[in-house]
């Protein structure tokens, strides 16, 4: 029996190449289709409250600008956003196989405020919605509202947008 070796350029080489590729954006597209799931979960539960005042009013010079962006938390005290080792000092941990400590062997502890609190109060909390204002540090608009946002941790920083849910019957 003689074995074969698919060598690229080869129709057969290349067929096996493109169904390798398209496993792989499938894996991919699922994996982010399971991410934007449990993102969407935690936005029933995190909402921001931007408040704006408008500065200099009655002269050339007026503007509105953003007085306070305030976040807010409403998931129950043992969900997963305010369960998280507690005074260990870790930025970022992950649970042992039990889910019981982290691989550092902090316990984790439920009923903290949620992990997010902290980087809004702190100046930690970026905005990424198409009307960022680069002028700003967070780049939050001076647009007054208030809605449920969708967060991401991006190594050293959160990422937030205001959350819209997907029309009805449509893939999340």
């Amino acid at each position: 029996m003689s074995e074969f070796i698919y060598q690229p350029g080869t129709p057969l080489g290349d067929a096996e190449r493109e169904a390798e590729r398209e496993r792989q954006q499938a894996e991919y597209a699922a994996a982010v289709a399971a991410r934007q799931v449990e993102r969407e979960k935690l936005a029933r539960f995190h909402s921001v409250t931007v408040t704006t005042k408008v500065e200099d009013e009655g002269t050339p010079d007026e503007c509105r600008r953003v007085d306070e962006v305030k976040f807010t938390c409403t998931a129950a005290m043992d969900a997963e956003c305010r369960t998280y080792p507690k005074h260990c000092g870790c930025e970022a941990f992950e649970w042992n196989e039990a889910e019981t400590h982290d691989i550092e062997g902090h316990p984790r502890v439920s009923g903290n405020d949620c992990w997010m609190q902290d980087w809004f109060d702190n100046p930690g909390a970026s905005y990424i919605g198409d009307d960022q204002d680069d002028m700003r540090d967070d780049c939050v608009p001076a647009i007054a509202r208030t809605g449920l946002i969708i967060v991401s941790f991006v190594d050293e920083w959160i990422e937030w947008d205001w959350f819209t849910p997907a029309p009805a019957g449509s893939e999340s």
